[in-house]
């Protein structure tokens, strides 16, 4: 009698064990619910990203053209994977020349997959990226984005734009573009950067590198590799925010040199620019002349940081170095609150 009360206490034990096995099983792949393609042309790439449940990784396979605008919508959360390419086709025929655009809700996150500018010159009016034009999340794991020519005002490579915009770098690397004057009106290119930072945007830097990069051809003025700000044409709306943990900065040439931090003419009173820097090098990068100048860094100012009226710089770790610049190579500071010229002095509340 109590060997069979033994017997079926064991079997009750490894049913409930077994039941537990499944449920926690089930529990942990349904809590994943991530569906996994494979994309070798675009069509497929577009249908997947509209018809995903939200959350999808793409296997991108050989080179992708891209002939219109790829939209991350609000709600969908998409992963680009594998060792493709998406590049720009000279068909490209959207309105606006962003190969994708991520907007407000919406996630992207590259992870080994290259994004080609292709080097055809675009133009854009305002605020736009010519790669990347982010109002949600993007996140790059790793990967390459290069190859971008482009021009416009307040538009960048990679525009992160709005108080609920973010970009997150933990590796990959976003090298070899050009901003340049490619306006046909003869326009400056101004207020740009490789990775622009607007109107309460947040830039996370950890791993990876922003490298050889160009933004200083013909008459582009205003313009750094990172250009932080919290203003858009001019008018502020929010903090914006630029973290830098890691990675590194390198051999760069634009008009601010690495990173501008503040706003570019008048002191906004209601709004700032915020860098923090708590690792990674900032090196090799040149700041030049706003007309005309080549990459030779006969002028400029502030070849690593340049702290710029609404700006502020905080150095916990990490190093500046061999950057060049006519004035504050490594940092330099303007207090626009000061009157200075066309300046306005003031208070800021």
């Amino acid at each position: 009698m109590k060997i069979m009360r033994l017997k079926i206490m064991i079997n009750l034990l490894l049913i409930t064990f077994l039941s537990l096995f499944l449920f926690v099983g089930n529990a942990l792949y349904a809590g994943e619910n991530k569906n996994i393609y494979e994309i070798t042309d675009f069509n497929s790439l577009i249908d997947n990203i509209n018809n995903s449940n939200g959350n999808v990784e793409l296997k991108i396979k050989g080179d992708i053209p891209i002939t219109e605008t790829i939209i991350i919508p609000k709600d969908k959360n998409i992963i680009l994977s594998g060792d493709g390419t998406l590049v720009r086709d000279n068909g490209f025929v959207s309105s606006e020349p962003t190969l994708i655009s991520i907007e407000k809700g919406g996630s992207l996150t590259i992870d080994g997959i290259t994004i080609d500018g292709n080097n055809i010159p675009v133009h854009f009016s305002h605020e736009k990226g010519s790669l990347v034009d982010c109002k949600g999340t993007f996140k790059l794991e790793k990967g390459k984005l290069y190859r971008s020519v482009s021009s416009g005002y307040w538009s960048s490579t990679i525009n992160i734009s709005g108080s609920d915009a973010e970009m997150i770098m933990n590796g990959g690397s976003i090298e070899n573009n050009t901003v340049a004057n490619t306006d046909i009106s003869g326009n400056a290119t101004q207020y740009c950067g490789i990775v622009g930072v607007y109107k309460g945007g947040r830039f996370e830097l950890n791993n990876g590198s922003i490298n050889d990069n160009i933004l200083d051809i013909n008459d582009t003025m205003n313009t750094a590799a990172v250009y932080v700000t919290p203003e858009f044409f001019g008018s502020s709306s929010a903090d914006s925010y630029f973290k830098m943990t890691g990675g590194e900065i390198l051999n760069n040439a634009a008009n601010f040199g690495a990173v501008l931090v503040g706003t570019a003419g008048q002191p906004s009173y209601k709004n700032e620019a915020h860098f923090t820097m708590d690792g990674g090098i900032i090196k090799g990068n040149k700041s030049v002349t706003a007309i005309g100048s080549g990459t030779n860094p006969a002028g400029g100012y502030g070849g690593g940081v340049m702290v710029n009226v609404s700006g502020n710089f905080t150095l916990n770790k990490g190093t500046i170095s061999n950057n060049t610049s006519r004035m504050g190579a490594g940092v330099c500071v303007n207090d626009g609150y000061v009157s200075h010229g066309a300046m306005d002095g003031g208070n800021r509340s």
